[in-house]
Parts: C-alpha cells; structure tokens; sequence
C-alpha cells in the first residue's frame, strides 16, 4: 500500500508538536504567566512569568516523555535563536549557534545536528559554538554542558548533515552528504556505539526523516522515499512541486509533517 498525506488546515499560533509517539497539531497562548499548549489530546500549562514574549516563530517543537516542551524558535526576545526549554520548573533558553540544522529530545538529553556551517565555522572553536567538526552533539538542558556523541574511534566524514531521527530504541539515523560529495545514512546505536554507513542514490537534499517499524522516510523537496532498515529504496513517489509550494518540514520520531505556506499542515500516513 502506497503511503499518502492527509492535510488539516493550520490557524494562527497553531504548529506540529512531536512526540516519541505520534505527535499531532497544537496551539499555544501566553495568559498571563503562564504558557498554555493544547492539543486535540492534552493541555499542557508551563509557568512564563519571567518573560513577556507573546508570539514565536516555531522552527520545531518536541514533547518529551516527561512532557516537557522544547521550542526551537527564530526569533526569542529579540536575541536570534534560541531552543526553549520549558517544564514545571520555569523557563531555560538554550542559545542556538551557526548551523543547527535539526534537534532531538531523547531520554534526559537533547540531541544536536549541525550542518556544514556549524562544522567550520570560523569560531568553532569557541566553546559557544560547542565541539569543532562535531555533527552531533548532546547536552542536558538545565547545565547546557556539551557531550560528544560518537567516540574517538569515529572515522565517518560527515561534511554537510541533513537531518536525523530515532527509533525510539537505541538507533539513530543521520542523514548526511560525506566528503566524498556522496548522500549517506549513518546508523548509530546510541547503547553500543557501533555504526553503519548507507550510500543513497539520488535522494537529493534531505529536509526531514522519521522511522516506523520496519521503514524509514525521508523528504526532499518533491519526493517522499520510503526504505527499509538496509536502507535499500522500496518507494518513492512525488508529492509536491518545489517551483510553486513554499514547504517546511520537520521530522524525527513517527511522523513528518510539512508546513505548506502557513496554512496548511501535511501529515504522513504510512
């Protein structure tokens, strides 16, 4: 069976809000001092006094298993990006540097993916912008102190990453061009730290991935491809055209959905 999108119309304040398990549309609104995030399942209501910030530019939006709420959002009070980690305990923004591409939130940590221009940076260096030639990093939120992920044995090239996303279990699944200028899927096991490289044919720059069971998806700016846990393409079909469509699309667990001008939501039914 082919998979196929279904679309819901998107209001004002309304975003995709992912979840380790099936996420869906939500919308939020500052009362007073509170944040309130309501979904057609849950209302989530986080303590917002120290702020006065009403609207957000959300580039992504993660629920975690605790409920905690993770907004990566474009434009927070004034100073650029920012990952904004909110919980029981208050407000902690977290400063985003050149390069963040993609974000994940598994177990205590948040997971961080960066492109070629977060890799060389002129001030990689610099402990803001975290570990110098380090695709992917992770910290806890409440001390922000950045850990390494893959171990000094790595010897994989990742020069320019796309996008990741996790099974839930202990795979990650990274997509990536190599040095090589060859499209790449690197899976990782986070317990084991054994990895295994795919070569890809013709995937195109990747914008969001997520997995379910068996297969792994991924989008680029007009297919969908769906391949299995070898990473051999099984389909592959269009789904919008790139000349007339503006499309955000944010992935990373179960579900990608995809942002079409504002105004409309597609979500993938596998």
């Amino acid at each position: 069976m082919q998979p196929s999108f279904s679309k819901q119309s998107v209001s004002k304040n309304q975003f995709f809000l992912h979840k380790l398990v099936k996420g869906s549309l939500a919308t939020y609104e500052v009362k007073g001092c509170t944040l309130e995030i309501v979904t057609d399942r849950d209302r989530l209501i986080f303590p917002y006094e120290a702020y006065n910030q009403l609207h957000f530019e959300i580039q992504k939006a993660i629920q975690a298993e605790n409920n905690d709420l993770f907004l990566y959002v474009s434009d927070w009070m004034g100073e650029g990006r920012h990952i904004v980690h909110f919980s029981d305990q208050g407000v902690n923004p977290i400063q985003v540097v050149n390069g963040l591409i993609d974000f994940l939130v598994i177990d205590e940590y948040l997971y961080m993916l960066f492109d070629e221009e977060g890799l060389f940076d002129e001030n990689a260096d610099n402990q803001l912008n975290y570990y110098s030639e380090n695709a992917v990093v992770r910290m806890k939120p409440h001390d922000q102190r950045i850990e390494k992920v893959f171990p000094e044995s790595y010897t994989h090239s990742i020069v320019d990453a796309e996008t990741f996303c996790y099974d839930g279990q202990d795979e990650l699944f990274i997509y990536y061009y190599a040095d090589d200028g060859e499209e790449r899927c690197l899976m990782y096991n986070l317990r084991s730290q054994k990895m295994k490289e795919y070569k890809l044919s013709n995937v195109g720059w990747s914008r969001a991935s997520c997995i379910d069971g068996q297969f792994t998806y991924t989008t680029n700016n007009t297919e969908l491809l769906k391949f299995d846990r070898d990473m051999m393409l099984r389909q592959s079909y269009p789904i919008f055209n790139e000349n007339t469509l503006s499309i955000h699309a944010t992935g990373g667990y179960q579900d990608i959905a995809i942002m079409v001008n504002d105004k409309a939501c597609y979500l993938l039914d596998k």
